[in-house]
């Protein structure tokens, strides 16, 4: 069962904001510690190992039939 599109669409945000941030200071550790946290969230919501194929299961959902 998929999530909402909704919590998908504000899940993938979420790391996609974390990934920026990391990307700006990479030796932040409440930046990497944001982006560990969100990328688990995604690996869960959608039912994927790894966050590759969680973001690509994710913009799969987004971009499918309502």
């Amino acid at each position: 069962m998929l999530p909402s599109r909704a919590r998908t669409e504000e899940v993938l945000a979420r790391f996609r904001a974390a990934r920026d941030l990391l990307a700006q200071a990479p030796g932040d550790g409440a930046a990497r510690g944001a982006m560990d946290d969100v990328a688990y969230t995604l690996c869960v919501l959608m039912g994927r190992s790894t966050v590759h194929e969680a973001v690509l299961a994710a913009e799969r959902h987004l971009a499918g039939p309502d």
